[in-house]
């Protein structure tokens, strides 16, 4: 972990403790323990704590940045204080690996509503483009909340500001920057010299509204993000204990009750026309999706 100083950021830190955070009581009786299994990831933690699911789980990057460029959520302008509960970007010059090659789920069914969004690198390289590389809570202008990676090796912690990977450390301006925008490698953006440029790493503060509150579910709509959520709670239960893993079982009635999921609201996709029915179908299609990923994190332990 690389260790940072504190320099004043360009956003006003003067009203943090107006409110508090509070830590889910299920949370408490994990924090600071190593688990059984991979799985839950910084992004999934931090969007855990805004209700996208009853349990942390894996969030890919192209799910949360979705979430965060929607009407959910809004990037902090220089006026607004930072919240407990507010949520920590950090961006660096993004290297393209062999994954990159191949578009993941989450980023074909991006593709389905914004067609040309993402695709695929063609070598493994420096791109020229930004990449999201962490993501934190703030709890005070001192502390954040969150898990460094999937690996069950990295424990739900509380961390100091001035330690969180990835974070720049040596220039106010680049530390979350109202002003500065990632440039991300996505539709029709043309690289540009990133890496070595002044704020090359860069921080930048999201305020989320939480799921529950947000979106209104009918009847039908409950009772699959209860079913939902009862699969999360129980994959949850064999990430934390090595006594509660899944049966084989287990792990086919979940993937094949996520994969007719998918299925059907693939379906569904193509007669969704406005902003608010197409979110709330793709919160049900990345909380379905998340099953069968959660699985995959847990079979390569």
């Amino acid at each position: 972990m690389i260790l940072l100083i504190i320099l004043c950021s360009l956003i006003n830190f003067s009203s943090v403790y107006a409110e508090s955070f509070h830590l889910p009581k299920d949370m408490k009786s994990v924090l600071n323990k190593r688990l059984a299994s991979h799985g839950p990831n910084c992004w999934g933690t931090a969007l855990y704590l805004k209700g996208i699911s009853p349990v942390p789980r894996f969030v890919s990057s192209a799910e949360i940045t979705y979430w965060q460029e929607s009407s959910l959520c809004k990037a902090l302008d220089k006026d607004d204080p930072i919240r407990p509960g507010d949520i920590l970007n950090v961006y660096g010059p993004e290297y393209t690996f062999d994954s990159d090659k191949v578009l993941t789920d989450s980023q074909k069914f991006v593709n389905l509503f914004e067609p040309g969004r993402y695709k695929e690198a063609t070598e493994s390289r420096y791109s020229g483009f930004h990449r999201l590389l962490h993501s934190e809570t703030f709890v005070s202008n001192h502390q954040v909340f969150g898990k460094e990676s999937p690996n069950k090796l990295d424990a739900f912690k509380y961390t100091k500001l001035s330690e969180v990977y990835g974070r720049p450390r040596s220039n106010s301006e680049c530390q979350e920057s109202p002003i500065l925008a990632p440039h991300l490698r996505q539709f029709d953006n043309k690289p540009k010299k990133i890496k070595g440029s002044k704020c090359d790493y860069f921080s930048k503060v999201y305020r989320c509204e939480n799921f529950n509150t947000f979106f209104t579910l009918n009847a039908e709509d409950t009772n699959l993000m209860n079913v939902i959520g009862k699969y999360q709670k129980r994959i949850f239960e064999a990430v934390v204990s090595s006594s509660k893993r899944l049966s084989n079982n287990e792990k086919k009635q979940i993937r094949d009750f996520a994969n007719n999921q998918i299925q059907d609201l693939k379906i569904q996709q193509l007669n969704v026309t406005d902003e608010e029915s197409r979110m709330l179908l793709s919160w049900k299609y990345f909380s379905a999706y998340s099953l069968i990923e959660s699985i995959n994190w847990i079979e390569d332990v």
